[in-house]
């Protein structure tokens, strides 16, 4: 029997992008059992588009809490065995919750799968393979190498963990895979199945010193060290804040570097032998954005 499938939109104006995101999730060679949008309160079309798909898609309409509150709230409403969020400027690939939920129906111990992604403009051209890795635990710390919309989860490990963190902006899937795996398998799968729009000013490129204060204390509280990679990520931008990290690179100065171990020392006051060894091993600014 195939598990039942709940997916979720949060959005709050993207009329731009929501037809295509919904379109994707309606096309597929498996669709979701359920679909629902949640929207905190759109007023720039995004609701007219969404009620266009009325008779296949439940729309939750309202005031919330931002993103977080929002995807909450969406998973509150459904009854999947399987669940998974789709932000409203992302897609599907057309196999991609068949791909999904077959490699976990295939591994009952698994709490969440994910595959590979495509970065995409914003008009849908391909612009770069997702830097996706195969799973460790690890290597998590260093760099986010999942893509949020190529994952799917098992609900009973969602629930289990305590669910989306609702206090965070930005780095909720993070700290939630972190909490996933601490106490379940997490699996990827070789196959091309999302796309992940970027543009200057989508949420993660228009807030990058939010974005990497949030992820460094969720680092900082899930493992106890923040490794080098998002220190020296924070300093290029503090001292290049015109620089994106993904249309533009920062030039990793000497400055740069030297702000760096600053910022490593003063977030690892614990660690400060474990900060100066990971700052001399790198001596440079990587440019793999989270």
């Amino acid at each position: 029997m195939t598990a039942r499938v709940s997916l979720v939109t949060p959005v709050l104006n993207a009329a731009p992008f929501i037809r295509a995101t919904i379109e994707s999730v309606l096309a597929q060679t498996q669709p979701p059992s359920e679909y629902v949008i949640v929207d905190g309160g759109s007023d720039d079309g995004t609701l007219d588009i969404a009620r266009d798909y009325a008779d296949r898609v439940r729309l939750i309409t309202g005031p919330d809490g931002g993103q977080s509150d929002a995807i909450h709230k969406g998973f509150a409403a459904t009854c999947g065995e399987f669940i998974g969020y789709l932000n409203a400027d992302d897609t599907l690939l057309p196999a991609a919750i068949e791909t999904l939920a077959t490699e976990l129906s295939a591994h009952p111990t698994a709490a969440m799968v994910y595959g590979d992604a495509l970065h995409v403009d914003a008009e849908g051209r391909p612009i770069a393979r997702y830097p996706t890795r195969p799973f460790d635990t690890e290597l998590l710390a260093h760099e986010c190498f999942i893509a949020q919309p190529a994952t799917l989860m098992r609900r009973s490990a969602y629930d289990a963990v305590g669910g989306v963190d609702r206090a965070l902006t930005f780095a909720m899937d993070y700290d939630l895979w972190f909490r996933l795996a601490d106490r379940f398998e997490i699996r990827s799968v070789p196959a091309v199945v999302a796309t992940s729009r970027m543009y200057r000013t989508n949420k993660t490129l228009r807030s990058r010193r939010a974005v990497y204060r949030e992820i460094i204390a969720t680092v900082r509280r899930r493992r106890g060290y923040v490794p080098y990679e998002w220190w020296a990520g924070y300093a290029a931008q503090l001292l290049e804040p015109n620089a994106d990290q993904f249309f533009t690179v920062p030039r990793g100065t000497s400055r740069t570097a030297l702000l760096a171990l600053l910022i490593g020392l003063g977030i690892n006051p614990r660690k400060p032998a474990s900060a100066v060894r990971d700052w001399l091993s790198h001596r440079r600014v990587f440019r793999h954005p989270p």
